[in-house]
């Protein structure tokens, strides 16, 4: 009766979250809608570039996560200097760690590619990534730290592991704060969905005019992860002289 019961509990679940992720669509029908014709602007082959956009809604989902794992520490300390600061330098932190995270695929690829000619991702649509990027941290730095367009991503800065984000993300992977009554509007995507498709057609035509761009990308790459491991290492030794002192004063107090 009690494995009977899981059983049917489970299924329940599971048709309850199918059912949140179709509210979810067709609330945000205007959004997928716009995706899509970005995407097919961005390349022609459609459904390269939609797998590459769904693996890379749950790669930064499961980054996000990460980063907020006790387990992540001390690698994840600047995220949470920017969850806890925010002046313009948790911002431009932030930004740089998901421009080394969300690009690192390709920077993995072609690091693969042009040391020992395997090509481990040839599904993935690079420009679908770049894309990605650009729309992921606009959304996260413009819509939600600067201008608050909702309350969603702020219920994340107060539970640290719920509405993690991207929503959609959130409803499968059962991170999401009260699907059932909170569905995000994701119309104020648009812009930022309009404005990653304008810039990634640029850069797309640039790269392909001038080759030594790629060089270019992988030189920022590279000095951005050095200046995120300074700032990792910098930020922890600052979390350690605090947590010495603390103890300090209190065994002082004692």
């Amino acid at each position: 009766m009690f494995y009977n019961d899981n059983i049917i509990d489970f299924k329940n679940k599971i048709v309850e979250r199918v059912g949140h992720i179709y509210n979810s669509i067709f609330l945000n029908y205007k959004s997928w809608i716009f995706l899509l014709v970005s995407l097919f602007l961005i390349d022609k082959n459609i459904i390269s570039c939609f797998v590459s956009f769904i693996l890379m809604l749950f790669v930064a989902h499961i980054a996000h996560y990460c980063n907020h794992d006790d387990s992540s520490y001390p690698f994840n300390v600047v995220h949470l200097y920017h969850h806890s600061h925010s002046n313009m330098f948790s911002h431009l932190i932030q930004i740089l760690l998901e421009f080394n995270s969300l690009l690192f695929i390709i920077f993995l690829k072609y690091v693969l590619i042009f040391q020992y000619n395997i090509n481990i991702l040839p599904f993935v649509n690079d420009w679908t990534i770049v894309f990605f990027y650009i729309f992921y941290t606009t959304v996260h730095n413009i819509n939600y730290s600067i201008f608050h367009v909702n309350h969603i991503h702020e219920l994340h800065h107060k539970t640290q592991v719920y509405n993690i984000g991207p929503d959609i993300a959130d409803i499968i992977l059962g991170t999401k704060l009260n699907p059932e009554t909170d569905l995000e509007n994701t119309d104020h995507y648009i812009f930022n969905i309009t404005l990653s498709t304008i810039i990634v057609l640029i850069l797309k035509f640039l790269f392909n005019k001038l080759p030594f761009l790629n060089y270019v990308f992988f030189t920022t790459y590279l000095i951005g992860l050095i200046i995120l491991i300074f700032y990792t290492i910098d930020l922890f030794i600052k979390d350690t002289d605090e947590y010495i002192e603390k103890e300090l004063q209190h065994f002082c107090n004692k």
